[in-house]
């Protein structure tokens, strides 16, 4: 009996981005096939298993979403990894002579190939690959909210006073761990602990997610790897060496630690846990506005550091649940490193360049087709670029002015208001402190610079 294996083709409006994604969803069958229409006259999507593939070689309903880019090519193949449940896209590259093709794979032996053909858009390079994740569900939201509150304290939100003016600022810098990614990280790893009681779990990070995946697996007595670059801040990278965990250093960035996180997550057929793109995360992080909220009713425009976009996703999440669409959002980044920014303005991530920047929680590129992405673009939140100048003068006003210590990513959202660089003059404003994790020398080094 054939069984549907393919979705529908689903279209997403990125500002002056031509992409589209294309979803497959995997059952448990044998021998399946369908030829779906693709919104585009004449084009379909078929799936054909080999006669090797066998009843227990896909997992039942694991969605991921290809990249179909702006340039042309065709012949592109998906194959599917049952046991490390992942896809891999042969898509023949064209260059200028169009005599010279190479074809790009990564296959194992239990492999579920797939024909795309009739594109007119598929990108002229390997596609991005990525598992496709949903936002948070309520009932998500409410198994983080109480996993959260059994094992953590509730963060304070305080009035700072930025060059005369008050703002509500959320304390996320007084987590154990000195950042609110434990929050994510507790959610998810009680969800993994859920689904399997005996499971590991990976991760890549900065450094902060990594903390809260160190701390969550501490507690929840859950074995934990932690990838993260080999020039990570050594403030957290010692804190990591605390706990019984493997810590694994890797790459010069973000992107480079996640790809082996990635890799040994199949070849050990264990759960990879994203710090922003993973659904559980997101519920975690959106209880800290849920929280804010509560302490502090009259805040009317709220603005929050952004990297991946795991922090303002849940934000958003946290808003809309809260009934509370009145409260305007402002994300923002650094100028030296704003993969989002520049992604949603039609870039595609990889092609984003990074320059080094002190806010190393909100550096590097995201996910292509993460969910965050699409929740930023979807409720239109506008992104503000701070410059590092800017942000390195955060962190000793902050802690001159204020008396807080905040990371370069929680000095980001401090330098843009005290800079007027949000839209906003004269709302009850306030922003996220989402860490203190900064080396000392650093922070000695700052706190030498001069004001301007």
């Amino acid at each position: 009996m054939i069984k549907k294996v393919v979705s529908a083709l689903r279209r997403t409006d990125w500002p002056t981005s031509s992409r589209r994604w294309l979803q497959l969803r995997h059952a448990k069958a044998h021998g399946a096939s369908a030829r779906i229409p693709t919104q585009r006259s004449g084009s379909t999507a078929s799936v054909e298993p080999t006669p090797a593939a066998s009843a227990t070689s896909v997992t039942t309903a694991v969605t991921w979403a290809v990249v179909i880019g702006p340039k042309r090519s065709r012949g592109v193949k998906v194959s599917w990894a049952a046991k490390a449940k992942r896809l891999s896209i042969i898509v023949p590259t064209y260059a200028k002579d169009p005599s010279r093709i190479r074809a790009n794979a990564e296959c194992t032996e239990t492999t579920l190939p797939c024909s795309i053909g009739g594109f007119e858009g598929v990108t002229g390079s390997v596609v991005e690959m990525m598992r496709h994740v949903e936002a948070p569900s309520a009932e998500q939201l409410d198994a983080a909210t109480r996993v959260i509150a059994d094992h953590l304290e509730t963060t304070p939100t305080v009035t700072l006073r930025l060059r005369g003016r008050s703002v509500l600022a959320k304390l996320e810098n007084l987590q154990i761990t000195g950042s609110f990614k434990i929050r994510g990280a507790l959610a998810a790893i009680d969800a993994a602990h859920r689904d399997d009681p005996y499971g590991a779990v990976i991760t890549s990070s900065a450094g902060n997610h990594g903390l809260g995946i160190a701390h969550a697996s501490g507690i929840l007595h859950v074995p934990a790897t932690v990838v993260v670059p080999a020039n990570a801040s050594a403030a957290k990278v010692k804190k990591l060496r605390n706990y019984d965990i493997e810590l694994i250093q890797f790459g010069s960035s973000y992107d480079e630690a996640q790809a082996h996180a990635l890799e040994l997550a199949e070849a050990r057929s264990i759960r990879y846990i994203s710090p922003f793109n993973d659904t559980n995360v997101i519920a975690g992080q959106a209880t800290i506005f849920a929280e804010m909220l509560t302490q502090a009713p009259e805040i009317e425009h709220i603005v929050v550091p952004v990297g991946g976009g795991g922090l303002i996703a849940g934000v958003l999440l946290a808003r809309a649940a809260q009934g509370r669409e009145d409260v305007r959002v402002t994300g923002v980044q650094p100028e030296a490193s704003a993969a989002m920014y520049h992604v949603l303005h039609g870039s595609a991530m990889d092609s984003v360049r990074h320059r080094p920047t002190i806010a190393d929680g909100l550096a590097g590129g995201g996910d292509e087709g993460a969910v965050t992405n699409d929740l930023i673009a979807a409720y239109g939140v506008p992104l503000v670029l701070v410059d590092e100048h800017l942000i390195r003068q955060g962190v000793r006003e902050a802690a001159e002015s204020n008396g807080q210590v905040f990371e370069g990513s929680a000095a980001t959202p401090y330098a843009a208001i005290v800079r007027g660089m949000v839209d906003d003059e004269d709302s009850r404003i306030g922003f996220i402190a989402s860490g203190r994790n900064i080396a000392h020398g650093l922070l000695v080094e700052l706190l030498s610079e001069p004001l301007d």
